[in-house]
């Protein structure tokens, strides 16, 4: 992971909260990573600013049940559709699609490793 991060071109420095993790700066409108006592920041101010404030969109987004996006789709053929439900509906495709790569991920890293004779060794919460 650190070499990883050295070779983005990231600048080097002591971590503040020594938690890995992404971490954004509302005040100064930066983001840097935390990773094994240490920490990188981008180059450019406002690198990864925009990615991080994507994918906290993504994460805050509710899970819409399945009659909420059939009424929605209803009132978009209807033509009826306000554009805060269009974006709704579209944030819960993205998050679907996200978690459907996720689990095809998943599930071809776990046949290639059944596949090699490896005994997978799963994470347990």
């Amino acid at each position: 992971m650190r070499t990883h991060l050295e070779a983005e071109g990231l600048e080097e420095y002591i971590a503040i909260f020594n938690r890995d993790g992404w971490y954004y700066d509302r005040l100064n409108n930066r983001t840097w990573y935390e990773f094994d006592g240490w920490g990188w920041e981008p180059k450019e101010a406002d690198d990864g600013v925009a990615m991080f404030l994507h994918e906290l969109e993504h994460l805050n987004t509710r899970w819409l049940e399945p009659t909420v996006v059939e009424a929605i789709k209803v009132l978009i053929d209807a033509k009826v559709c306000k554009r805060q439900l269009r974006q709704l509906l579209r944030a819960h495709e993205d998050n679907v699609d996200i978690r459907n790569v996720i689990r095809r991920f998943r599930k071809h890293n776990l046949l290639r490793t059944l596949a090699k004779g490896i005994t997978p060794r799963f994470r347990t919460l």
